[in-house]
């Protein structure tokens, strides 16, 4: 579910790949969901 979100809120194709390998990593899924939020939260 989350990453499917996470996904979803990526609109650059670049990013989303970046994104996905990040997601892959435990230590950097946090740090990336984190952004999103905030990325999400200041639009």
């Amino acid at each position: 579910m989350k990453k499917a979100i996470v996904i979803k809120l990526i609109k650059s194709k670049t990013a989303r790949r970046v994104a996905v390998k990040a997601l892959k990593n435990p230590r950097v899924r946090k740090i990336v969901v984190d952004q999103a939020k905030r990325r999400v939260l200041g639009k």
